[in-house]
């Protein structure tokens, strides 16, 4: 019986380990899959994208001009004007541009000449894993040399340009074999923490080849993560332990999250948008109730076991107050979404730590999990 009891409970502590392991692993593969997949991204040493065939997908984050437009001063015709006139706003050095998490149009202006002989292209603003996160409430896509609205979303003065053609994070391009094309792209993001695109260019049977079949990296990434959640559940199905549910739910609302970021690129509505930020913090409340589960905090430890229920109730206040001031400042709803989140994220954190010199057997490697997600 002894044996037995042993047993069990080595099991238990290894699966504990390995989710400990697990958290840590994905809370640095993710970002370092994104800067290496960044760093591949086919660039010129000129600011004019170049087209050479028809099988590259071509990054052109480093050929892009920014000019942010707070005050709405601005159209394409001024901005094609300026670029001429070498008045070109800033350009960029990554691969993946970045907005302000406040609201407001941002102008971005890019050559494109096309050295090869097809004419049919498509350009993508990026995947999740390409560094791509937020959404997109309003987005316009000029070609300043011929003076054709490709696309324009409807706004409150006047109606919808050719918004069939945004199709997901992508749309449609007409370049010309031996042309030169200037673009004007205006976005205005919607409300969120972190705000960026990572734009490129490939021809339509590129594109077709890239929704129909991921690369092999994103797919191994999702088979691990649903595998870590298919293999608490199936524990907990076998020791009925409420500890794997908790386990396996943090992995299934990081799956749901990188989905719903991933999908999802306009939405004219705050709200959607808002709703969308806020469940970045289920993960956070699922992590809480493993820490109290994985370090046993209703045992002895009264004083962690209530910080950390305070912890998990401020973040969903947090949360919901974010929703119900949906629209009304960016700034405050980033303080209420983030702020709670991050401090609950350190003071588990620190517990773990605390717990680890104490002894307790893998609280390291939870403690490690938490400050990389920090």
């Amino acid at each position: 019986m002894i044996v037995v009891q042993a047993v069990s409970k080595l099991r238990l502590t290894a699966a504990k380990t390995l989710i400990c392991f697990v958290l840590f692993a994905l809370a640095f593969g993710a970002p370092v899959y994104c800067s290496f997949n960044n760093a591949q991204a086919q660039i010129t040493p000129s600011s004019r994208v170049e087209l050479i065939n028809d099988h590259e997908r071509v990054f052109i984050g480093k050929n892009i001009y920014v000019t942010p437009d707070p005050e709405r001063k601005f159209n394409f015709e001024i901005l094609a004007k300026r670029h001429i006139s070498s008045l070109k706003g800033t350009r960029q050095t990554s691969n993946v541009v970045h907005m302000s998490a406040t609201p407001q149009p941002v102008w971005m202006i890019f050559s494109v000449t096309n050295k090869s002989r097809y004419d049919d292209w498509v350009l993508h603003f990026g995947d999740l894993f390409d560094g791509r996160f937020g959404l997109i409430r309003s987005i316009a896509l000029y070609n300043a040399s011929s003076g054709e609205t490709i696309i324009k979303s409807p706004t409150a003065d006047a109606e919808a340009v050719h918004f069939e053609r945004l199709q997901s994070n992508a749309l449609a391009l007409d370049i010309p074999a031996g042309k030169t094309q200037l673009f004007t792209l205006y976005l205005e993001a919607a409300p969120s923490v972190v705000n960026s695109i990572a734009p490129s260019i490939m021809s339509t049977k590129s594109y077709q080849m890239h929704i129909a079949s991921p690369s092999f990296l994103v797919m191994v990434f999702w088979a691990f993560l649903l595998g870590i959640a298919g293999f608490f559940l199936a524990f907990y199905s076998l020791q009925k332990r409420i500890d794997f549910v908790f386990f396996s739910s943090y992995f299934i609302l990081g799956g749901f999250l990188f989905y719903a970021y991933g999908s999802a690129f306009y939405t004219p509505s705050a709200l959607i948008a808002t709703s969308l930020n806020a469940m970045v913090v289920l993960p956070v409340i699922a992590a809480v109730f493993i820490a109290k589960r994985f370090l046993e905090l209703h045992i002895g430890q009264d004083l962690a076991n209530l910080l950390s229920l305070i912890g998990a109730f401020s973040v969903g206040v947090g949360a919901g107050l974010c929703l119900l001031l949906a629209g009304f400042s960016s700034v405050l709803d980033e303080y209420l979404l983030i702020m709670p989140s991050l401090f609950t994220m350190l003071f588990l954190c620190a517990l773990s730590i605390t717990q680890a010199q104490q002894g307790r057997y893998g609280a390291i490697f939870l403690a490690t999990g938490f400050a990389a997600v920090f």
